[in-house]
């Protein structure tokens, strides 16, 4: 605690954040042509091969509860990505890129609030510049792009 240290997981970090980013890129990309569904769709089957041999290895079957609580995160997912897919449509890229950012600090405010986690002082501080970052990003890229004037 309190080092930096770059190890395995901090490594797959990196390599998810890379990811990630060219997922985002690549629904911005395929939203030209394809529907929020078919893009829906295309990453759930993607992302259940990746994990199939993994889920399989390790199964455990789910109590009632669970099956209930599965559901129920699985439909919010649903919904928040068809928005997500759905709006990077009419988003530019360096705004949506932004906003995005948001995802792990919101993650870890739910997280904090509903579920009683808590947070390090080295997350809190990640969280703070990602806001401040998030904050900054938002203004430059709201600010009105110059006008050329006509000349008489």
């Amino acid at each position: 605690p309190g080092t930096l240290v770059i190890g395995w997981w901090q490594i797959v970090a990196l390599a998810s954040a890379v990811l990630s980013g060219a997922a985002v890129a690549t629904i911005r990309e395929v939203r030209r042509t394809d529907g929020s569904w078919e893009i829906f769709l295309a990453f759930c089957v993607g992302g259940a091969a990746m994990t199939l041999v993994p889920t399989i290895a390790a199964w455990r079957t789910p109590t009632a509860l669970e099956w209930v609580e599965l559901v129920v995160v699985g439909l919010l997912s649903l919904a928040a990505q068809l928005m997500m897919t759905y709006s990077l449509r009419f988003v530019r890229a360096a705004a949506s890129g932004v906003i995005i950012q948001l995802t792990p600090v919101a993650a870890m405010a739910i997280g904090w609030l509903f579920l009683g986690e808590t947070m390090a002082g080295w997350a809190i501080v990640g969280a703070l510049l990602t806001l401040s970052g998030v904050t900054w990003g938002i203004l430059f890229a709201g600010a009105p792009e110059p006008v050329a004037l006509e000349e008489p």
